[in-house]
């Protein structure tokens, strides 16, 4: 009998060593911005797995980034060590801007700054940088490209895009004469775009003679 006593009083002991060991454990939540992620535990010094790209109609995922202002992309090898944010960065397509804008009124201007990616179809101002951005099958017209932080107009960039570039803009919406055009865009960042390749069969030759 007291051995069997003795063998209960034992594992009890484990069991509370066991919940003691648990409660010990020191955790911390990661949160997913700007998704329907649910909210993660993670125990602290361990990492977080990189979640799946998320997808949300009519934007485009760009990527997971340590702060709201989209300045530094996450490093998921790194070790958590305090409640933690993840923000996703969307970029809005062109065709849901434009249907974003259709009840804005002449000369009005969003309250909001959407994020828009596009590629340089053609500049027509080498000052501000008026542009029209594109995805192949829908326009976009921005009135002036600045520096990130607003400082620095388009001329005076040490590195801008050009024709052909892919462009990452940042900026509110206005109507102009009846025209929904990004306005004063901040340039978040840009890529090499591949440039157009003309098909000379398309063309007839001509002579001068002939011109």
């Amino acid at each position: 009998m007291k051995r069997i006593l003795y063998l209960l009083v034992m594992v009890m002991a484990i069991f509370v060593l066991i919940g003691c060991d648990e409660d010990d454990v020191i955790k911390y939540t990661v949160e997913f911005v700007n998704t329907e992620l649910e909210v993660k535990e993670v125990v602290a010094g361990s990492k977080v797995e990189k979640p799946s790209d998320p997808e949300k109609l009519g934007y485009i995922f760009d990527d997971w980034y340590e702060d709201e202002d989209f300045t530094k992309v996450f490093d998921f090898e790194k070790e958590i060590t305090k409640d933690t944010k993840i923000y996703a960065l969307f970029y809005i397509t062109i065709p849901k801007l434009l249907e974003l804008g259709e009840d804005l009124e002449n000369n009005a201007i969003s309250s909001e700054e959407y994020y828009v990616k596009g590629t340089v179809k053609n500049i027509t101002n080498v000052e501000y940088g008026n542009m029209t951005i594109t995805d192949g099958e829908n326009d976009l017209f921005v009135y002036g490209v600045f520096s990130r932080d607003g400082s620095t107009k388009y001329e005076g960039l040490n590195e801008k895009p050009v024709v052909d570039d892919i462009v990452y803009l940042r900026g509110p919406l206005k109507r102009f004469n009846n025209q929904l055009e990004l306005n004063n865009s901040k340039l978040i960042k840009f890529e090499k775009g591949e440039p157009t390749v003309i098909d000379l069969d398309e063309y007839e030759e001509v002579t001068i003679l002939e011109a």
